[in-house]
This record gives structure tokens, C-alpha cells and sequence, in this order.
């Protein structure tokens, strides 16, 4: 047996070579029988191992060849570098980078599991454990990394505005972070979760918008407060209402790519924030 496991196609052992190798030497692909005789219909060879030193003979394995089959994204594992010492905080960002990747495939972040994480990074789900408890936990981490990146674009445009233009800046900003990221907008508002989890996070003490959403709406009820809103409560409603306006327009541009839109989307700001509050307040 050669000392690397190929990382596609299949991989082949016999049960007494790997009784004899210690668990860091098994060819990766070898996984554990949970005590439980595994084997294919109409056949005698077992599709797993287990990766104890020392196989459990109780669980009906018999000498011969396992067979298990490879996929391209499983192979990751055998051949991804360890971080450096020092460096688990790469392994975090990939964490996140492999969570954001399953919610682009799939739409719904109960798909992202430890053990999915896992094998889309190509790590074992026992080295997640330091840095997140569960899938839930990654999620979670995730959206408030985005929602931090929508902030600090928003307070970007807002410092780099005055009064008279700062609603508009801060307004465009939005759209264009949609429009120029929709994968990373889409994770913030789209994607599905059960009720029970829904209702999870809404009590959680901040909202469906976790604390940096809460953040980047309160950057737009600013603005639209200096615009020459009435009152604070007066601008909240106008707030709300021009993000839904806002939300609803960079959404249609995903869904309907072949709509033909009256202007771009610099006269379309300018129209929902006119729309949304008092007239003359986008000038």
C-alpha cells in the first residue's frame, strides 16, 4: 500500500493492514463502522472500517477490501496544509468562507452542519469545536461579518458626505453593496431557516437584524433624521420603509436579470428616497 491516499476515485485496504497502522497513518477514507456490519446489497465487502487501532471484531468485519468511493470535494482533506501555530484565526475565516459557499449552493442554513463545514474546508469537524459549537454557531458568525461589512460601507459614505447629500450616499451605498456582493447580501436576508430557528434569533435580544444590522439601520435612521425628519419616530418610519424599498429593488435585480429598468440605479435611489419621505428631501 502506497504511503499517500490517492484523493479521487477509490481507495482500497485490507483490514489487516490497517489494524497494524496507527490512526495518523490511515489512508483518509477510512471511516469508522460504529460497531455496526456495513455492507453493500449483494455483496460481502464491507463500504467501512473502523479507525480504531485495534478493529472491533464484534461489529462483523472480515478480512478483505473496503471499497469507498471518493468525491473531488471529500479529497480536500487529504490534502489540505495545516495552519501554522498561531494561525487558527485563518482557520475561522475559512470556516466562514466554506459556510458562505454552502449557503450559495443550497439556499438554507440548515444545511450548514459541522460536519458539512468540514468537509467543504477539508478539516476533521472535531477541529471546528475551538472556534464554533455548532452550525447554528457558524451562521451566526457569518451573517454578523456581513452585516459588518454593509456598516462600514454605510458609515464610509455617510462621513464622506454632508448633510445636504448624506441620505443619498448612504442610500446608494446599500443598493450598490447588493448589487456588487449578492452572494454575501443574499446570506444576510434570503436565506431559509426553520420557524423554530426564526423565532430563535428574534429572541435573542436583538432581533432578526443581530446587533451590527441593528447598527447599519440606525446609520440610516440617522440620515434621514438630518434630512428633516420631524421627530426620531418619524424617522424610524421612514427608514423602514425606504430599506424595504431598497431591499425589494436590489432583490427584483437578482430575480428579474432580464427586466429592462427604467434608470440606473443612481435616479432609482433618488426616486425611493422621495417616495419614502417628504417631498424635496433626496435634493
Amino acid at each position: 500500500m502506497s504511503g499517500a491516499a490517492p484523493t479521487t476515485g477509490r481507495v482500497e485496504v485490507g483490514a489487516a493492514a490497517v489494524a497494524r497502522l496507527k490512526p495518523s497513518q490511515r489512508p483518509w477514507g477510512v471511516l469508522r463502522c460504529g460497531g455496526r456490519r456495513r455492507e453493500r446489497p449483494g455483496t460481502s465487502k464491507l463500504t467501512s472500517v473502523s479507525t480504531h487501532p485495534s478493529i472491533d471484531r464484534s461489529c462483523g468485519f472480515t478480512e478483505g477490501l473496503c471499497s469507498l468511493p471518493l468525491t473531488e470535494k471529500e479529497g480536500r482533506m487529504a490534502t489540505r496544509q495545516r495552519n501554522a501555530r498561531g494561525e487558527g484565526s485563518k482557520l475561522r475565516e475559512d470556516l466562514l468562507a466554506g459556510a458562505q459557499r454552502i449557503l450559495e449552493r443550497t439556499g438554507s442554513e440548515d444545511d450548514v452542519s459541522l460536519r458539512a463545514v468540514a468537509r467543504e474546508v477539508g478539516v476533521s469537524a472535531p477541529s471546528i469545536y475551538a472556534h464554533f459549537p455548532d452550525g447554528k454557531a457558524i451562521v451566526d458568525a457569518l451573517v454578523q461579518q456581513t452585516f459588518e461589512e454593509l456598516s462600514a460601507l454605510l458609515r464610509q459614505a455617510r462621513d464622506e458626505s454632508q448633510p445636504p447629500g448624506r441620505l443619498y450616499a448612504v442610500c446608494l451605498a446599500y443598493i450598490r453593496f447588493g448589487l456588487d456582493r449578492p452572494e454575501r447580501y443574499l446570506t444576510l436576508f434570503e436565506r431559509r431557516r426553520s420557524l423554530e430557528r426564526t423565532k430563535q434569533i428574534a429572541n435573542a435580544g436583538h432581533g432578526l437584524m443581530y446587533p451590527k444590522g441593528a447598527e447599519a439601520f440606525a446609520i440610516l435612521v440617522d440620515a434621514v433624521g438630518e434630512s428633516g425628519s420631524e421627530s426620531r419616530s418619524r424617522a424610524e418610519e421612514e427608514a423602514a420603509l425606504l430599506w424595504a424599498s431598497m431591499h425589494g429593488y436590489v432583490t427584483l435585480r437578482f430575480s428579474t436579470p432580464g427586466f429592462q429598468w427604467f434608470a440606473d440605479e443612481e435616479h432609482v435611489c433618488e426616486a425611493l428616497i422621495r417616495r419614502a419621505t417628504s417631498p424635496g428631501r433626496a435634493e
